[in-house]
């Protein structure tokens, strides 16, 4: 009988989904491995883990990835492929590497179905889908980015409220105390003055970040960077 490993995840913000809790994972799972013939030799559970994090440099999928190396497997089960990897490249290649060693990938809810990369439609179908999804975070992404650009042209809120203004009614309000360490930081960045070192200024004048912390480099940066002081080094 083919062995399998069982692959769990859920993120932080997940844990208390019915949908993708690790119980209800695990309950799925062992129903799939009976009915495909699949003996699962090992659980291997991420609770509260990101899938921004590739997956053999989390805790679990680090696991997963060794017992692979080891040919320990034929199959990886996963509920979706979004439990697995974070991206369409990642799980194209990832799949692919697997393959050559002879390892397949099951699915349990691949758009309604199940998918098993063992087979030449599976193999299909993981490439269709999983560009489609690219697809449209792709999209999304685009959508989020053109939103966010019309709402600092026209002075809305977004996001956190920058250095040197204030939220009002929905609104962003010039805040003219914070707004001169805004011009005091693009004027040192102009004279050349390393990021570490204004940093250290603010601190040593004890001029706090908008949320009343203390200063580093990045977050020099995220001042510098912003385009809703493009005003300032117009």
């Amino acid at each position: 009988m083919p062995t399998a490993i069982v692959y769990l995840r859920v993120s932080t913000n997940e844990q208390a989904e019915m949908g993708v809790s690790l119980e209800h994972q695990r309950v799925k799972a062992k129903a799939y491995a009976e009915l495909a013939g699949y003996e699962i030799v090992q659980v291997i559970e991420d609770a509260g883990v990101s899938a921004s994090i590739p997956l053999c440099k989390r805790p679990g999928g680090s696991d997963l990835c060794e017992a692979i190396r080891a040919s320990k497997v034929d199959a990886i089960i996963a509920l979706k492929l979004d439990r697995l990897f974070r991206n369409t490249l990642d799980a194209l290649s990832q799949v692919d590497e697997w393959d050559k060693a002879g390892v397949g990938v099951c699915l349990i809810d691949f758009g309604g179905q199940t998918l098993d990369t063992k087979t030449p439609t599976g193999k299909l179908f993981l490439t269709l889908m999983a560009g489609m999804g690219q697809f449209e975070r792709d999209i999304t992404a685009e959508r989020t980015k053109q939103s966010l650009a019309h709402k600092k042209a026209n002075g809305s809120v977004y996001g956190h409220t920058p250095l040197g203004y204030d939220a009002v009614d929905g609104k962003l309000i010039a805040n003219d105390q914070e707004m001169k360490t805004v011009r005091q930081i693009y004027k040192w960045s102009g004279e050349g003055v390393s990021m570490n070192k204004i940093a250290k200024r603010l601190n040593e004048g004890e001029i706090p970040t908008k949320k009343g912390g203390s200063w580093y480099a990045v977050t020099v940066q995220k001042v510098l960077r912003n385009e809703i002081y493009q005003d300032l080094v117009a």
